[in-house]
Formats: C-alpha cells, structure tokens, sequence
C-alpha cells in the first residue's frame, strides 16, 4: 500500500542551550538549560506526522556517522520509513542553537558534508519505484531528488498535493519546486524579498507572487506572519466567480485572499523558542489536507499546533495525537474526516 505521506528533505542534529542573556564576545557562559536530539526541517515534519498516525516514509541523506546513526534510531522509533533514503559516507550537519531568555534565537549551523548526492545517487533511489503518495511534502531542500520524485508521481496522479516549504528565496532549484507544487507555504520575509515593495508590502508581494504562479498547478498559498498570523492565498475553481468579485485583502483575478490570526498559547504557557514552528505548522498542514479537511480549516489547526510546539525549547513538542484531534473537532466545526486506513 503507497504511504499516507512522502517527504523529502534534510535531517539534520541540534543541540540547544539557553542563556539568561546572549553572551558577549570573548566570555564563558554558563547555560540554564540544554537539550539534544534530531533536527532538520523534513526530519522535523516526517516525526511530527508519524507521531500524528500518519503512515509516513521520509527520502533523505542519512550519513553513516554518530549523528546520522541517532537520527535513524530516533526516526525509526517514532515509526518513519527510511528504507528509501540515500545512505552515504560523510558528516551529518549539525546546528548549534541559542536561546536566551530574552526571547532571541541564534543558529549556527555546520552543513553536512557532502551537502547533495549524486546524479548517480539521485537515479538509484528506490523511491522512484513506488506508488504514488497520498500527499507530498518538500522541505525545499535536495531539489533534484525532490523534483524528480515529485514529477515521477505527478506523471502518474496529476492532482497529487505537493506541499513545499519556501523557508529562502535564493534556495537551490527553487523555481522547479514551485513548479510542482501545489501548496507553497512561506514566511511574508521571504516574500518581500522575492518580491520587494516599497513601502515593504506583504500583501503586494503576495499579488506579485500570485501572479507569477499564473496558470500553474499551484492551488493555496500560507504566508506566516510570526504573531501577527498569516495569510491565505486560495484559486478559484473553474467555473466560480473571479476572486475579485469576492472579498479579498489582495486584488489578484482568479485567487482569494484572507487572513488568519495567531493561535493564543495554552493557558500558563508562554512562547520559548520558536525553532521548528514553520515545520510544526506544516506537518499539521499536511495532516489536515490529507484527511480532506479544506485549507482554509487546515491552516486553523496549523497554527495552533505550531504556538504550542513553541511552549517548550526543541523542534518536537507536538500536543498528544488526542490533543490534535480535538483541534481537528474545534476549528473544523465537527467537518472532520475519518483518519485514513494504517
């Protein structure tokens, strides 16, 4: 049976300290807190999804080293599928990451080494014997694996959801990932640089950017706006009324423009560290869309699951599967979907 869901991207290891304030140069400080474990925006959204009941199966490079031995180990156990991954000599990137307790965040990230397979490497990926996927997620990273993935499937389902995670403007074999995907999700920093405006617009640079999907297979756009929330980018169907006739925030013929707001955090919770938010958000995302629970519903749940995975330091603190669904039940006025078949 093909999987629930295929993603393809990095899996990298983190390790993360928080300080009472950030260090200055040339001092030794003592940290308050530390913690370890898997990172990686792909290995971040392909654990979520496992741990959501999702049958998942994650195409990454999975170095044989230390590191890429505990992400396998971790992975494993959170029921993630890596019999497809490309398995190679080299060294697992790793992302040191420093909180402090004024609430900034700063990464620095060693790469892995090496960064992209091979064209040979690519070519002998067993995933490209598989069925099709019920949906499809790109963390933006291993384009030519991606997108030959996503084409190989495409070829065989032509209305597959690609989900695609356009985390930089300047990424690697961007422009073929937007090709092939069906719902992009970025950041309103990312638009406005891949779109400037003056006065600096998200909303004109979401127009620009909608503009430029013209006739292609994209169907929603996510824009996250941190605590502001966001915005939703939905086309119109064939044979609907044109967006503009509709209410839109932006006027762009054939697309509908809304907003969404940000998720309150529970009650005694504060945000901490808003490392891996994007990723929750879109392993929530894709856990909705694959249940058929419309996007406009989806991105709800989404953001909630993603205020609550910043209540603690980490990439992986998800609310309980049961806490999901209870999500699922709020915001999407009981319209759930029955959980697909393990």
């Amino acid at each position: 049976m093909s999987p629930h869901l295929l993603v393809v991207g990095v899996a990298c290891y983190d390790y993360i300290a928080t300080f009472e304030r950030y260090p200055e140069p040339d001092t030794k400080c003592t940290a308050i807190s530390s913690t370890c474990g898997g990172g990686g925006n792909g290995a971040n959204m392909s654990w979520g999804l496992a741990t959501m009941g999702n049958a998942v199966v994650f195409v990454t490079l999975l170095y044989n080293d230390a590191h890429g031995s505990f992400i396998a180990t971790e992975l494993t156990s959170a029921g993630v599928d890596l019999s497809h991954c490309v398995r190679l000599d080299g060294r697992t990137a790793v992302s040191n990451i420093v909180l402090d307790q004024a609430g900034t965040r700063t990464i620095f990230h060693i790469p892995a080494e090496p960064k992209e397979p091979t064209a040979d490497q690519v070519a002998a990926c067993s995933a490209f014997g598989e069925e099709a996927p019920r949906l499809l997620v790109l963390d933006g990273r291993h384009a030519d694996l991606a997108v030959g993935l996503a084409r190989r499937y495409l070829a065989a389902d032509p209305n597959l959801a690609v989900l695609l995670d356009c985390e930089r403007e300047n990424r690697p074999g961007l422009p073929a990932l937007l090709d092939v995907a069906s719902h992009p999700v970025c950041t309103e920093e990312f638009l406005l640089r891949l779109h400037p405006s003056s006065p600096a617009d998200a909303l004109a640079s979401l127009a620009a950017f909608l503009r430029g999907r013209g006739g292609g297979r994209t169907r929603a756009v996510v824009v996250t706006r941190g605590a502001k929330g966001g915005y939703l980018a939905v086309r119109s169907p064939p044979g609907t009324p044109d967006a503009a006739s509709r209410p839109s925030l932006a006027s762009v013929p054939g697309w509908a423009v809304s907003a969404f707001d940000a998720a309150p955090a529970p009650a005694g919770r504060s945000i901490v560290d808003s490392t891996g938010a994007g990723d929750s958000l879109q392993a929530a995302l894709a856990h909705c869309l694959v249940r058929g629970i419309p996007v406009e519903e989806a991105v709800v749940v989404a953001a909630d699951v993603a205020v609550r995975n910043c209540c603690a330091p980490g990439t992986r603190n998800y609310p309980s599967p049961a806490q999901i669904e209870d999500m699922v039940t709020e915001h999407c006025r009981g319209k759930r979907q029955p959980s697909p078949p393990s």
